[in-house]
């Protein structure tokens, strides 16, 4: 209807005595909307009836057409939203708006708002737009398993499906704008991603809020449309599974186990307490070798440890079923990429990691070529002197803790690896200079130019540190290469290991004891080149008369004019030597669950066993290894 003398402006939509024809009254309602949007002086008054429109419409459910309504007539108007003349139109029809509060229709009309604004805007609102709808992935109070049907709430009548059901369709809405953002402004992708970046909640909150956003950001990253924000936010979550990670301790792990949890059939258990001990993975390396982050004070409190573990377990869960389905759609290069990019940015420094390597771990065992790029990698993170003390120590570690544990890894890769170990370790007991000039694998090993050399007691660390990777290596592979009886079992026998382990470096008076006295019982038995009996009985007269050296001074080594270091001088303060005692454990779980995993791999001494199982302990102690057979 128009006035009498036909002017738009004059409409009389609100006339209570007027019923009007639902397209004529929707035509009225757009066009009291442009009138209100034109920025003319005569419109103020209606742009202020437009505001309270929205304010109304968008809190109250009363009038959930009228509102849609309305908010249908604003999208058709997106080109003539100002950014700041109309900040606060735009937050109150939508930045304040309940998406998970308000009525379906009031929400798709607000989600068409939010895409025509972005659309027709470009840049302008892009980052709000999109900061709002991420935001909307964490639940409100009450609803925060919205994924998940609690039967003891059920009361029989449905009522918890229904409610599951109305979460999944608000995550479901806004992934599909989402997604149609990206779609249709590619340039948002980069806001897209930095707003999941933002998004993903505290470590320390509720186990349901931080699964909640993570179960939505995946629905959206693995859609058509999230195609590009998948490498980054695999990224992102490796980042915050260390942070939930490290707040585990092993003491409270294992202090948490049951006895039913760890089953019957381990009477040895006294007998078998010398073989690395899980809280070695506790011990911290030497302080300036530390990551800076772990320096940093702290005045967070420290996660209930039930509750980080069982948060943990439900995130690794999550990711790994992402990675396996990236795999299985053909993505493994992708993968391969952001996870060994995670791996080298965030979990090599982080010697604290108990778990989440395991995603990198389990990649491994279906992509061999990403078996070939971690222990390349490693070895030669391991074997760079220019690189920091922490990471070269920590990639020794790793390197031992893969090629021991990966039972998927083929004697012949073990071997191939170990005797690049055993050469570099070799060319470091030739050098009659500093440790840590030594040659790489035959090669002369150099400093980046203008980068001082390492200190001689980080150097000897490293060293001390490769030799233990050795040995634990062949601790529990030695059989498996034995056994081929091919060029990698006589190559193992002629490896120089015996000249390495007892060169006037003396890294058998550092290494963990554990470790040297299971690799010398195998290295005999197997007839291994320069390892007798005699050197057995005298190591295990040793330890029986307590003569072990004490590696727990940390006093760096005295530095020479010369550069020199004699045999004297190196058994004098092999005591002041500190390598890593520790190895990264090859499960994806805490002790709490193991979700039905199989994790193929190699846990006990020599014996090849599938550890974790709908029914088995993830994560065994010690004492739960095999017993080695006396030789």
């Amino acid at each position: 209807m128009q006035t009498t003398d036909g002017s738009d402006d004059d409409f009389v939509y609100d006339d209570p005595d007027v019923r009007y024809d639902t397209d004529v009254a929707l035509e009225a309602l757009r066009v009291f909307v442009k009138s209100a949007l034109d920025g003319s002086s005569e419109s103020t008054s209606r742009y202020y009836e437009l505001l309270d429109a929205c304010g109304r419409a968008t809190t109250s459910t009363d009038e959930a057409d009228g509102a849609a309504a309305l908010l249908d007539a604003l999208s058709g108007h997106a080109t003539m939203i100002d950014e700041r003349k109309h900040e606060q139109l735009v937050s109150m029809a939508l930045l304040k708006v309940d998406l998970w509060a308000c009525e379906v229709g009031v929400r798709a009309m607000v989600l068409k708002f939010a895409t025509q604004l972005v659309c027709a805007q470009g840049g302008a609102f892009i980052g709000a737009v999109v900061g709002k709808l991420v935001e909307s992935f964490n639940a409100p109070f009450g609803r925060e398993q919205w994924w998940k049907i609690d039967e003891s709430d059920d009361g029989g009548d449905g009522a918890a499906l229904a409610h599951v059901q109305a979460g999944e369709v608000v995550i479901r809405d806004l992934t599909r704008c989402l997604g149609n953002i990206l779609r249709l402004v590619p340039q948002s992708s980069r806001a897209v991603t930095h707003a999941l970046r933002e998004g993903v909640p505290h470590k320390s909150a509720p186990k349901e809020v931080q699964i909640g956003f993570i179960r939505a950001a995946l629905i959206l990253i693995e859609s058509a449309d999230g195609v590009v924000l998948r490498d980054d936010f695999l990224k992102v979550i490796v980042g915050h599974l260390l942070e939930v990670d490290v707040e585990i301790k092993w003491d409270d792990v294992v202090a948490g186990v049951t006895s039913g949890e760890r089953g019957d059939g381990h009477e040895e258990e006294e007998d078998d307490d010398a073989i690395f001990e899980l809280d070695d993975i506790e011990k911290s390396i030497e302080e300036q070798c530390r990551a800076e982050w772990e320096q940093r004070p702290t005045t967070s409190a420290p996660l209930a440890v039930d509750e980080a573990a069982d948060t943990l377990d439900a995130l690794m869960e999550l990711t790994l079923a992402h990675v396996n389905k990236r795999m299985d759609d053909g993505e493994m290069m992708l993968v391969r990429r952001a996870l060994m990019h995670a791996f080298k940015v965030t979990l090599l420094p982080a010697p604290r990691s108990k778990f989440v390597q395991f995603l990198v771990f389990h990649m491994c065992s279906r992509d061999e070529q990403a078996c070939r790029e971690l222990t390349e990698e490693l070895f030669t993170t391991l074997t760079d002197v220019s690189a920091a003390g922490s990471l070269r120590l920590a990639a020794a570690a790793y390197f031992a803790s893969f090629l021991a544990r990966a039972k998927h890894l083929t004697p012949d890769f073990v071997c191939d690896m170990l005797k690049r170990l055993v050469d570099w370790c070799a060319s470091h007991v030739k050098q009659k200079t500093t440790p840590g000039s030594a040659a790489l694998s035959g090669a002369q090993e150099k400093t980046v130019v203008g980068m001082p050399p390492p200190e001689p007691h980080q150097t000897l660390a490293v060293f001390d540190s490769a030799c233990q990777a050795m040995m634990y290596v062949l601790c529990y592979r030695a059989e498996d290469i034995l056994h081929t009886e091919g060029s990698a079992a006589m190559t193992l026998r002629t490896l120089p290991l015996c000249e390495v382990l007892y060169s006037h470096l003396r890294p058998l008076h550092t290494c963990l004891p554990s470790v040297v006295t299971e690799f010398l019982h195998r290295a005999v038995a197997a007839g291994m080149h320069g390892f007798t009996g005699d050197l057995l009985r005298e190591h295990m007269d040793r330890v029986a008369t307590g003569r072990e050296t004490d590696v727990s001074s940390m006093q760096p080594l005295s530095r020479q004019p010369s550069m020199e270091f004699t045999s004297k001088q190196v058994s004098t303060t092999s005591r002041n030597r500190f390598p890593l005692r520790m190895f990264f454990p090859c499960y994806g779980y805490t002790k709490r669950t193991c979700f039905g995993l199989e994790v193929r791999q190699t846990d006990r001494w020599g014996a090849k066993t599938t550890i974790c199982s709908s029914r088995a302990n993830p994560n065994p102690s010690p004492n739960h290894r095999q017993k080695r057979t006396t030789h």
